[in-house]
């Protein structure tokens, strides 16, 4: 089960994601995916989806770059299908961990920044939610297909843990800061860069092509506070 007021964050944030100039427009997972086309020597349509895609942003970035495919973007809030920047995206309104996609649907399966937000009612039903969701690629995604992955972590556990149970504390005190986007509505459970790439090896192991690159942010003043001066950055991952 996920958290109600996940849901309640993006509506809140619903103009702020969609936003056509997206920082998903530039986002290494699309350079991921084309070294994955030509690789492949891919000349046939393909099925991509996004879970979580916001207004498709990504989707079409992808599009522009290979126009011959078919897109589906998953979005837990139902108000995303009307503010789509690309008219081809097939939008769905449902989230990862209760899909109705059949098992082998998509050559290609696309999520940014979702597993943080995955929140359970407690610790372990949050990192089983996540596990889920890695489970639910690996059941949806095709044979010679990718999966990709972006993911802010931070490098310390006990750090993904405070922030957890401060912002599980918070959803019930109702502290808003907008400028540290801290808000009742915002409950993350960050991962190690470690834990979540042993996490997809584990899940993975049958995957001959699995790359996994950590990209350091520079640690801003605002990242350093609500990171407690512990660095963070960016997992992205690519399995096929």
């Amino acid at each position: 089960m996920q958290d109600k007021k996940v849901e309640v964050l993006f509506q809140e944030q619903l103009e702020y994601y969609s936003q056509t100039l997206s920082s998903s427009r530039t986002s290494p997972l699309i350079v991921l995916f084309c070294q994955w086309v030509k690789m492949r020597k891919i000349r046939k349509k393909l099925e991509i989806a996004e879970f979580g895609g916001a207004a498709g942003q990504l989707l079409a970035s992808l599009n522009d770059k290979y126009p011959h495919n078919n897109l589906t973007n998953i979005e837990l809030v139902k108000e995303y299908g009307n503010k789509q920047v690309c008219r081809k995206i097939k939008f769905v309104h449902g989230s990862i961990l209760k899909s109705d996609f059949k098992d082998k649907s998509f050559d290609c399966l696309i999520i940014r920044d979702i597993l943080h937000h995955l929140i359970g009612k407690n610790f372990n039903q949050t990192r089983k939610n996540q596990l889920l969701a890695l489970k639910e690629l690996k059941r949806m995604v095709r044979p010679n297909g990718i999966i990709l992955i972006d993911e802010l972590t931070n490098q310390s556990k006990w750090v993904c843990k405070i922030l957890f149970y401060l912002s599980r504390l918070n959803s019930r005190i109702g502290i808003r800061f907008n400028k540290l986007q801290i808000s009742p509505q915002t409950i993350i459970c960050l991962f190690t860069p470690e834990e979540l790439s042993q996490m997809i090896k584990k899940i993975f192991n049958n995957k001959k092509y699995i790359k996994i690159t950590f990209f350091k942010k520079p640690m801003t003043l605002r990242g350093g506070i609500v990171h407690f001066g512990r660095p963070y950055g960016k997992l992205i991952c690519a399995i096929g």
